[in-house]
């Protein structure tokens, strides 16, 4: 892995929404605001009916915490690579800052990209990733139950 630092940006796009993980491995604590008020994004993997934690805590108590095999900061992204026992997953954070073009470096988005590769040879069904925006990631104060977000379902060949 590279080098650790203080904390890893995932929302940077805007000072108001800004979420980063300030562990080496980010489903060890919850995410935060980058002036340091809890502000929780998750992001969860179900992989042939095992629940994995691969970004902020565990949600349930079942859920194991996702084996981290990369974590890459770059300008504008972030992405972390995860062992999924027969899938290993990458999540990127990418934020359009190029300053060639700056109606796309002031728009308040981040993308959520993910790319998923099955092993080969190992027998597999299907794998579902959930990104959930907690309440606490628009309110200033605590949050009641969490938005969910939908789920994304992987179904790629082998190889």
């Amino acid at each position: 892995m590279k080098s650790t630092l203080p904390a890893y940006p995932l929302l940077t796009s805007d000072p108001y929404i800004s979420v980063w993980s300030r562990t080496d491995h980010p489903a060890k604590s919850d995410t935060t605001h980058w002036s340091g008020p809890r502000k929780r994004l998750s992001i969860t993997a179900d992989v042939d009916g095992k629940s994995y934690a691969l970004v902020g805590r565990p949600t349930e108590p079942d859920m194991e915490v996702a084996e981290l095999l990369e974590r890459e900061v770059t300008a504008t992204t972030t992405t972390y690579t995860f062992a999924l026992d027969a899938l290993t997953l990458s999540v990127a954070f990418r934020a359009p800052l190029l300053l060639d073009d700056l109606d796309l470096a002031s728009t308040p988005v981040t993308f959520v990209q993910y790319k998923a590769r099955w092993k080969k040879g190992v027998k597999h069904g299907r794998a579902l990733v959930t990104l959930t925006w907690h309440d606490d990631i628009c309110r200033d104060g605590a949050a009641a139950e969490p938005m969910m977000g939908g789920g994304y379902g992987i179904d790629a060949p082998d190889g």
